[in-house]
């Protein structure tokens, strides 16, 4: 499942997660991917992590991960190992947004999928009690300042990690925290399976030679005016444009585009993501 993040200047980055299903007591994640070992770009960069058994000994970052089960004893829930999510965002505020269908919707968001910056989540008696958290099935975008003052229990949580040209410093983090099976829920909370769902977009051509035209096209008529958002693959906005209602295709210049990978989104007219497709130019 993937989750994109932006900054107030429109540049755009995204993890991978996933949830562990089928192992019983994983207290390591299952990495996806290169772990990444080099410095946090300064100005937008944001990744996944797990500690192992204790704050000192440090993260092994990484852009896809999956985060396991722990089952606590005396506990009869079961809930995730600790899966922290770095940010270093030069010009906040932080915009999170990812398919809330991809979760699941009890009633209650107890036995669900949260994130949270309050470093309490975890120390109280009741994480419900702590000052800040979101649950993630309920919204489909969070918007974070990243600023501490508004946690007054507790303090924000942070990670100590290497910063391009500036050496170790501390960075704003968020627990990403699953809930799981056991007599207190009746679902797993995080969908790691292909969606169902058949209205994802496709590009075409793709790869396409700049200048082209290429076509983005879905199966299911869009409700209300949309827009597609064309970003360069380290998360520069480079091209917006909007289309009417009832539209199942759109038509895009690769004009002035230069070599390389794009991601475009879909939004809706309140600016929702409801697709994203990846394009090559060569």
């Amino acid at each position: 499942m993937p989750l994109y993040f932006s900054d107030s200047l429109g540049n755009l980055d995204t993890l991978v997660i996933g949830y562990n299903d089928l192992a019983w007591n994983v207290y390591n994640p299952i990495y996806d991917g290169t772990e990444l070992t080099e410095p946090f770009d300064s100005v937008f960069e944001v990744r996944a992590a797990h500690y192992e058994d204790d704050w000192d000994d440090g993260f092994q970052w990484a852009d896809r991960i999956m985060g396991g089960i722990e089952i606590s004893s005396g506990i009869p829930c079961g809930v995730s190992n600790d899966l922290i999510v770095g940010v270093s965002c030069k010009y906040p505020p932080l915009t999170i947004f990812y398919d809330s269908t991809r979760l699941s919707h009890p009633d209650s968001c107890r036995t669900n999928t949260i994130l949270s910056r309050d470093l309490g989540i975890f120390l109280l008696q009741y994480w419900w009690d702590a000052d800040d958290w979101r649950c993630m099935s309920k919204v489909d975008k969070i918007v974070d300042d990243l600023q501490p003052h508004i946690f007054s229990n507790n303090e924000a949580l942070t990670v100590n990690a290497e910063l391009e040209g500036q050496g170790e410093v501390s960075l704003p983090a968020f627990f990403v925290v699953f809930r799981d099976w056991g007599p207190c829920t009746d679902s797993t909370i995080l969908e790691v399976r292909v969606s169902d769902n058949k209205t994802e977009p496709r590009v075409f051509p793709n790869p396409c030679t700049s200048g082209e035209l290429v076509t983005m096209e879905w199966p299911v008529a869009s409700a209300g005016e949309g827009s597609l958002w064309l970003y360069t693959a380290t998360g520069v906005l480079v091209r917006r444009q909007v289309f009417p209602a009832g539209q199942t295709r759109v038509v895009l210049s690769t004009e002035g585009l230069a070599r390389g990978w794009y991601v475009i989104l879909v939004r809706d007219v309140e600016g929702r993501v409801t697709g994203a497709a990846r394009m090559g130019v060569y």
